[in-house]
């Protein structure tokens, strides 16, 4: 049995059972909890090693789907949120703003590659949002938010600054030695074993809360209706099938993990709800979609 395969191809699975390992056994997440920045770092590492950017900037030519994906990605689930703001508490809502402002998740380019699509165009997509990140998402969070949270704008910079560029900036540097190598070889199943011991630490204070959560299913079907919108606005974005597919999975995979740990480190559980169920809807998404695209790709 080649456990690195099914590590690979059943990463959707691991995180499944990392998410229910953190809602049923959260006194063992809970001593993971303070390295779970440490583990998104590490993650975010892992996954830029080896980009090779130099063949993918050219998708930046066409400047206005890049600029539609970044509008779709970081701004239009948070407007959409914002006319309902008054069905949730104070902590939910700056939790649902502050998680659909979160950039795409570096791992669609290796979703993009695994359902057939363009790692090249994900690859520009993801990049891109998180670099700009650290900017926009304090930006849109004070903008959209306005509870009665305190939201500190300059520490969610450095905070998001810290978690994003400076792992990227590292991967660049090393990506340009010998240890590239090294890296690439082991590294996406490091990275799903990182994944899995971050979400398992995230989701672990967040379960206790989950039950005082006022309008739980209400909030369950909007991220649910938010996720679908994404992935038929990158349908009708890409010019054919490959990019269709490409564009769905960046636009409607977020950067999860960074919302959880930026609700825990700056806020609190309540503000972490949503990102948890985020994390549970964008893994339950993968299924259909490698049973389809998956298939296809073979």
């Amino acid at each position: 049995m080649d456990i690195k395969f099914y590590l690979k191809e059943y990463s959707w699975l691991v995180i499944l059972v990392a998410i229910g390992l953190g809602l049923w056994l959260p006194n063992t997440g809970l001593v993971i909890k303070p390295y779970v920045s440490y583990l998104l770092m590490g993650l975010m590492f892992l996954s830029c090693v080896n980009i090779d950017f130099s063949r993918s900037w050219k998708h930046l030519k066409k400047i206005r789907k890049v600029i539609f994906s970044m509008f779709v990605i970081f701004l239009l689930s948070g407007i959409l949120v914002y006319f309902f703001r008054g069905n949730f508490s104070d902590d939910v809502y700056l939790g649902l703003i502050l998680t659909t402002s979160m950039p795409a998740g570096i791992s669609v380019i290796f979703l993009s590659k695994l359902y057939g699509g363009s790692t090249a165009k994900s690859l520009v997509i993801s990049v891109l949002a998180n670099i700009l990140s650290p900017v926009l998402v304090p930006v849109i969070v004070l903008w959209l938010a306005q509870t009665q949270i305190e939201v500190n704008v300059w520490q969610m910079f450095l905070t998001i600054s810290k978690l994003v560029l400076f792992p990227i900036v590292l991967a660049r540097i090393v990506g340009m030695t010998g240890f590239r190598k090294i890296v690439e070889s082991e590294g996406t199943y490091i990275s799903i074993i990182l994944l899995f011991g971050l979400i398992w630490g995230v989701v672990a204070p967040v379960g206790p809360v989950l039950s005082e959560t006022n309008n739980l299913l209400l909030l369950v079907l909007m991220v649910i209706l938010l996720v679908l919108l994404n992935i038929v606005i990158g349908l009708w974005l890409g010019s054919d099938w490959k990019a269709k597919k490409t564009y769905a999975i960046s636009l409607a995979y977020k950067n999860f993990t960074l919302a959880m740990v930026l609700a825990l480190t700056l806020f609190g559980p309540q503000v972490a709800v949503p990102a948890a169920i985020y994390t549970l809807i964008n893994n339950l998404m993968l299924i259909p979609l490698q049973w389809m695209w998956g298939a296809e790709k073979k």
